[in-house]
C-alpha cells in the first residue's frame, strides 16, 4: 500500500500499515475496500477479523486471522 485514498503522492510508513494488499472480490474480481477492522478474543488467542466490501458489485465478506502477537520492549 504506497497511497492514501485522499492523497495519492504521500507514503505511507511501514510502521503505519494496517494490512496488506486487498483480496480480489470472489464475484467480480476487483479488489474490495477495508471497511471495518476489530480485534477479537478467543479461547485461542487474539483474532483480527476484516470485513470487506467491493464497491463495483456490493459483494461484502469477512477474513479472520489469528493477531500478531504485540512487541515486547
Amino acid at each position: 500500500m504506497s497511497s492514501t485514498f485522499l492523497h495519492e503522492e504521500k507514503v505511507i510508513a511501514p510502521d503505519e500499515q494496517v494490512d496488506g494488499p486487498a483480496p480480489p472480490c470472489e464475484m467480480c474480481g476487483r479488489p474490495l475496500w477495508l471497511v471495518n477492522w476489530r480485534r477479537r478474543a478467543s479461547d485461542d488467542g487474539d483474532l483480527d477479523v476484516r470485513s470487506y466490501e467491493c464497491k463495483s458489485c456490493g459483494h461484502a465478506t469477512e477474513f479472520v486471522t489469528i493477531a500478531p502477537l504485540a512487541s515486547v520492549r
